[in-house]
């Protein structure tokens, strides 16, 4: 969330329950969608006016990586970093060429690695002005984040 709102962001993230959506809130998210109660693709497609969101971290997999390729815009980035619900996804190769997405993958820190860090609590759908920032963090991060759900992203302090 810090580094989203740092670049200008506005940031939306899923989650399931009144306590975490208030959390999130605290941290500056904009917008909180419950994916128990609602349907996230339409509520994106309808709050970005159709647009799409620029970054999206999905470390949940198969459950929601049709949603994640559907939301994202048109030149957006996706990055994955796990697979909770499963490691094989439907896909749909139309939705990554026509809207030219770009696709990266992520490994989570080990437990070592995220103490020795400096690291800031993120969870994403996000949408920027300039996504290349968020996304450049984000690839450069030895650690991943989030999906369609909430996780931690850890950068390592320069």
């Amino acid at each position: 969330v810090e580094i989203a709102l740092l670049c200008g962001g506005r940031v939306y993230a899923t989650s399931s329950g009144e306590e975490k959506e208030r959390a999130l809130k605290e941290q500056g998210v904009e917008v909180v969608l419950d994916y128990r109660k609602q349907d996230v693709g339409k509520e994106l497609h309808a709050i970005t006016k159709k647009r799409g969101v620029d970054v999206i971290v999905d470390c949940v997999g198969e459950a929601t990586w049709m949603t994640s390729l559907r939301a994202a815009a048109k030149g957006g980035r996706i990055v994955t970093c796990g697979a909770t619900s499963g490691p094989n996804p439907k896909e749909e190769l139309r939705l990554v060429f026509w809207k030219q997405l770009s696709i990266l993958g992520s490994t989570m820190s080990n437990d070592e690695e995220f103490r020795a860090s400096s690291h800031v609590s993120i969870c994403l759908d996000v949408t920027i002005g300039t996504p290349r920032e968020v996304a450049e963090a984000i690839s450069a991060s030895s650690s991943g984040v989030v999906g369609l759900s909430v996780c931690r992203f850890t950068v390592k302090a320069p």
